[in-house]
């Protein structure tokens, strides 16, 4: 599927009908991409809901969406409720920022089952959505305040919920919380998928950007059947597929990847993604 200018959701409608086409599932279906935000992009994930900040604010409004998502698997979940569960460890004061959350927990003794349960309580607690308007993002920000304080916590020196969880300078948190940010199909990186299976995946190649060159180096290494790291990445998405791969590629790398499809005598169709729009 070749595209022109940014990555965008058509590149999931067209894989959606592609894999109805096929009599595949969306169940049994995946979007891949070597960065999460490329992945969400193409799922129909608006570019303001891909850009939240690192805020406290925003980490947990990425957990409790991430955990609810009907999209979401059981490792999405389980990523999410560990985020929550360093949010918490943080809040009592037990654990660094760069601090794995496994040697913070054995270190403190830490009952791993109060942690989790508490993490869940939370997640269960908080609005899983949030309209884009300044009244709706003070009453979340508000309800997710007294839920951590109901927890009933021993905070750390000088840490209290108000201050731990400050609203953040920008609004950009909140469009997670919003239907803008709902993938159309499951997505993640490619690391992620690795030792997984799907009858289906979309493998999203993002536009060359200087100075990495990352989509010329893939290419390029393609092309002289080099090893490279970027080949070894696109090479774990292709092989989750059992029955169909699609790669979205913008279209300066089209004619590139189509020569390389050709001498390995590897069937193909091209859809242009500027006609679908």
């Amino acid at each position: 599927m070749e595209y022109g200018g940014a990555i965008s959701g058509t590149i999931v409608r067209l894989f959606n009908e592609l894999i109805m086409q096929a009599e595949i599932s969306p169940d049994k279906s995946f979007v891949l991409s070597h960065k999460r935000i490329s992945a969400l992009r193409a799922s129909g994930v608006t570019a303001d809901a891909t850009d939240i900040g690192t805020s406290k604010v925003s980490v947990l409004a990425r957990a409790v969406v991430e955990f609810w998502a009907s999209t979401g698997s059981n490792h999405d979940k389980e990523a999410a409720l560990r985020l929550v569960e360093r949010l918490i460890l943080q809040l009592i004061g037990v654990v660094d920022n760069n601090e794995p959350l496994q040697r913070a927990i054995e270190q403190n003794g830490i009952d791993a089952r109060w942690l989790r349960r508490l993490a869940l309580e939370l997640v269960m607690a908080i609005p899983s959505t949030c309209d884009d308007t300044d009244d709706a993002r003070s009453e979340w920000l508000s309800e997710m305040q007294n839920s951590v304080r109901n927890l009933g916590l021993a905070y750390g020196h000088g840490i209290g919920e108000r201050r731990f969880f400050r609203r953040p300078p920008n609004n950009n948190w909140c469009q997670i919380l919003t239907n803008k940010s709902v993938p159309e199909l499951r997505c993640a990186t490619v690391h992620e998928a690795k030792g997984r299976e799907y009858e289906a995946v979309c493998l999203v190649i993002p536009p060359n950007r200087v100075p990495q060159n990352h989509t010329e180096q893939l290419i390029s290494a393609w092309e002289r059947d080099e090893n490279d790291e970027s080949k070894r990445v696109a090479y774990v998405a292709v092989t989750r597929a059992e029955k169909m791969v699609s790669i979205a590629i913008p279209k300066a790398y089209r004619v590139r990847l189509t020569e390389i499809l050709d001498k390995e005598k590897v069937p193909w169709v091209i859809h242009d993604l500027d006609l679908v729009e």
